[in-house]
């Protein structure tokens, strides 16, 4: 069998031919609508509150629609481009709550395209031997939620047409049986020569026969059609004649109203009378007199539960039974129980409406990126942080030009990993506004939020205004410039004369003294080493930080430092281990930084006497230098933030120690600038291994070498 698939997925399951010889055992297909189906079509159009429902089951190359209501005089429709085709792959509910969201729909699908509609809901009618024949469908011309519970609702209705449709076949085989032995019974009796055959006349008595199995057909699709009634997990009744007499009520109202059988054949008013302050019964008389149906939608109702009123909110119709005449004889209420989804629904919203009053109070920015359409949606304290009009588009595209060109390429390049990768975009950057041309700083955090189930994702995020803060920041680092230099000055010129009165001393060989002056040099370096870190702190944080980069001999580099630690430091034993002869394209005094911080590390926090091992190496083609102490050595819930900004690990060794947190972060910035890495190994009480990375041709190494 082959038809012309126009969905882009295979709708033919592999038991096909099983399935089609299954539903051919029904004889149902090309048959006249029939009463239950219909009411069963009915009843799921009227629960759900949609206009169109129908019965159908899915032939070879067709699609027969059993029961009808709302496609008009419709009985066949392409299986290429019927829904109910792929409502039959699968045992579950299939859903769509939007099919102009759904792209394989929008061109191929019937339903979509000839009836308009745009929300779909099949549930498959499976055989006692398990083949999907058909399917019971609902839909509306417009999108609609569709609840675990709706789902529920549907997949019972679609029991009742499969046991319906076993009922019909029960009656057919019922039927041929009695036909058989009419017959026989035609071909044995005697009759006289001049009465009529007995096929034809009374005497066989076949008409009333038939009579009575069709009349026991009625009678028992009546009583199975009441007994679904009182079953189904929907509130269902009628209420018949002027008074609204409760004719019948299912098991289902009469719990949710807290009432029993015993009001069946009272007024509704007098069987609930907490509905006289309410709105219903004049709702209910206004359906019976205009003969018009009424819809509602998330209603509360008050309702008596053991002498206290308590709310709960319906979906629910009132449909008017009319006779020949056009006027109703009764009303039949559906109602839907949905408190659950409205208080879940109105919690929802107060936590949003809290977390906008959050956002609010804290004047920051949100936007929201849905990743399918590319809509770009920014709130309005965003469009004023970008000097927009509030009625003003915003385009992503475009805003993006508003960021300060020397971070523009950074902010897109974060942006699309966070897209590619998921990783979590956080960034300060500089932008300029659209119409107002003024600078402000912000701090943007976003995050890509991915629903596996709805096959929906988004990327969003809120951005603060921090303009104040970075320039209390830069003013901060501008003093701390201020101060180091004035500071640099006269130091320069004590290290000098103590240089000189040395150089004077020596030749009167004072010994005590000249020990002293070399004291005091030590100081003095220390002392220009803390300034020359603030100060590289002020320059990397207002962004004048350059490299100038040259090519040079690591190596030789490493040997000088050692040479220099070696005089400074006459207790410890510092050792090459290995050193490859590695030529670098890089910024050697940074790098002469970064080298002569990890040894001034590894002496100070090291006793005295121990061995320092450095080694300088090629691997993976990249230039390692990592320097190895036998010291106190870093617990590991230290290692992470190590090289962050005025960090320092406190405990009681190193409470005597000076240092203010900043030269493994200088360290760190200053080799990643370089598109190197930086880390560290370390057991406590065992010693510490520091390294860094550089790249023999100033490429970016990879984030696994």
């Amino acid at each position: 069998m082959r038809i012309d698939n126009t969905f882009g997925a295979n709708i033919i399951p592999d038991n096909d031919l099983d399935r089609i010889f299954a539903l051919k055992r029904y004889h149902i297909l090309d048959t006249p609508p029939e009463v239950n189906f219909d009411k069963i079509a009915t009843l799921a159009a009227q629960i759900f509150q949609v206009p169109v429902a129908f019965i159908s089951f899915v032939d070879a190359e067709r699609v027969f629609l059993k029961a009808n209501i709302g496609l008009g005089k419709v009985t066949n429709v392409n299986r290429a481009i019927s829904l109910c085709a792929l409502a039959i792959l699968k045992p579950g509910v299939t859903v769509f709550k939007d099919t102009l969201k759904e792209s394989d729909l929008i061109l191929r699908s019937n339903i979509t395209n000839q009836f308009g509609l745009r929300f779909y809901a099949g549930a498959p009618l499976i055989t006692y031997d398990g083949y999907q024949i058909g399917t019971l469908c609902i839909a509306d011309k417009g999108p609609k939620d569709f609840t675990k519970q709706d789902e529920r609702v549907l997949r019972w209705l679609a029991k009742q047409v499969m046991e319906e449709v076993e009922l019909r076949l029960s009656r057919i085989k019922t039927y041929e049986q009695q036909q058989d032995m009419d017959h026989s019974l035609i071909v044995c009796e005697p009759r006289a020569a001049n009465d009529e055959p007995a096929v034809n006349g009374k005497k066989a008595g076949i008409p009333e026969k038939n009579k009575s199995i069709l009349q026991d057909t009625l009678n028992e699709s009546d009583i199975r059609f009441s007994n679904m009634m009182q079953k189904a997990p929907v509130a269902l009744a009628m209420l018949t004649g002027r008074e609204l007499i409760i004719e019948s009520a299912n098991e289902t109202i009469l719990k949710i109203f807290g009432k029993t059988t015993a009001v069946i054949g009272m007024p509704v008013a007098r069987a609930l009378p907490e509905l006289e302050r309410q709105v219903f019964l004049k709702l209910l008389d206004d359906v019976y007199t205009s003969g018009k149906p009424y819809y509602g939608n998330e209603t509360k109702v008050e309702v008596e539960d053991e002498g206290q009123l308590k709310d709960i909110y319906f979906n629910f119709v009132y449909y008017p039974l009319l006779d020949e005449t056009g006027s109703a004889y009764a009303i039949m209420i559906v109602a839907n129980d949905v408190t659950d989804l409205v208080i879940a629904r109105k919690e929802k919203e107060r936590a949003e409406e809290m977390l906008r009053f959050a956002i609010e109070a804290a004047n920051v920015g949100t936007w929201y990126i849905d990743m399918k359409t590319k809509t770009f949606m920014p709130s309005p304290r965003l469009k004023q942080l970008f000097g927009y009009y509030q009625d003003d588009p915003m385009p992503y595209d475009i805003a993006v030009n508003q960021i300060v060109e020397e971070y523009r390429d950074k902010v897109i390049a974060a942006v699309k990993a966070t897209l590619d990768s998921g990783v979590r975009f956080n960034m300060e950057f500089p932008i300029i506004g659209f119409h107002d041309q003024k600078l402000r700083w912000v701090r943007a955090v976003g995050k890509l939020n991915d629903d596996a189930k709805s096959n929906l994702s988004n990327y969003s995020g809120v951005i603060t205004d921090i303009t104040e803060e970075k320039q209390d920041e830069l003013r901060k680092n501008d003093f701390i410039a201020m101060v180091n230099h004035e500071l640099k000055t006269p130091l320069t010129s004590l290290k000098a004369y103590v240089q000189f009165v040395g150089t004077k001393l020596k030749q009167k060989e004072d010994g005590f003294i000249i020990n002293l002056l070399k004291k005091i040099d030590t100081q003095v370096n220390k002392m220009n080493s803390l300034i020359n870190g603030f100060l590289s702190l002020a320059c990397l944080e207002s962004g004048k930080i350059q490299l100038h980069k040259q090519f040079f001999n690591l190596n030789k580099l490493v040997k000088e430092i050692i040479d220099e630690a070696s005089l400074v430091s006459q207790h410890h034993t510092i050792t090459l281990l290995s050193c490859d002869n590695v030529r670098v394209h890089a910024d050697r005094e940074k790098i002469s930084q970064v080298i002569t911080n990890f040894l001034s590390n590894a002496i100070k926090y090291s006793p005295k006497g121990m061995l320092i091992e450095v080694k300088c190496e090629i691997v993976n083609n990249c230039a390692r230098i990592s320097v190895k102490d036998e010291g106190m050595g870093i617990k590991p819930q230290h290692l992470e933030n190590l090289f962050d900004r005025y960090y320092r690990v406190e405990n009681k060794s190193t409470s005597n120690i000076a240092g203010f947190g900043i030269g493994l972060y200088l360290c760190s910035e200053i080799i990643q600038r370089h598109n190197g890495k930086i880390g560290v190994e370390s057991k406590v009480d065992i010693g510490s291994t520091f390294w860094f990375i550089l790249p023999l041709h100033d490429k970016k190494i990879a984030a696994n070498a």
